[in-house]
């Protein structure tokens, strides 16, 4: 080198230098290092990615799941709705109908009955006594034809 005009090292230096077989020598343990943490990083790689892969398959399971139990629930729920929609159909018409009940029970309501009873018995005899009236006066008025026009004043 020091025909090129190159210098060598610097005066006192401690520096050691290598000799070219010792260069390459490191050069081929560090490339062999190297190639086995690469080996292990790929081998690490394909493990992450199988186990992404699992998670991935269970993350699908899981989600169709659920799915399903959401699609279950709201069935359920449906259900329920429908079965409260019953219960209270069926509690107002209880009510309903022993509310009736208790009317067609009720001592008013007998009471009534027989009111009934006794106005559609006075209206009949009021319709016959009405009509036999009706005939009596018609009888007068043919007796006596006078009275009709006396009524018309």
């Amino acid at each position: 080198m020091a025909k090129y005009g190159l210098k060598r090292g610097i005066k006192g230096s401690k520096a050691q230098h290598k000799s070219t077989s010792e260069h390459y020598r490191d050069l081929l343990e560090q490339t062999e290092t190297l190639q086995e943490i690469k080996e292990s990083v790929e081998t690490d790689i394909e493990n992450h990615i199988q186990k992404r892969d699992e998670i991935k398959e269970e993350y699908e399971e899981v989600k169709t799941k659920t799915e399903q139990k959401q699609d279950e629930l709201f069935a359920l729920k449906q259900d329920k709705a429908v079965q409260t929609v019953k219960n209270i159909s069926a509690e107002v018409l209880g009510k309903g109908l022993s509310k009736i009940s208790n009317l067609l029970d009720d001592k008013k309501a007998k009471e009534y009955e027989r009111r009934i009873e006794g106005l559609s018995k006075d209206k009949e005899e009021l319709k016959q006594e009405n009509s036999r009236l009706k005939k009596e006066l018609q009888n007068l008025y043919e007796r006596f034809p006078f009275l009709e026009s006396l009524q018309r004043i």
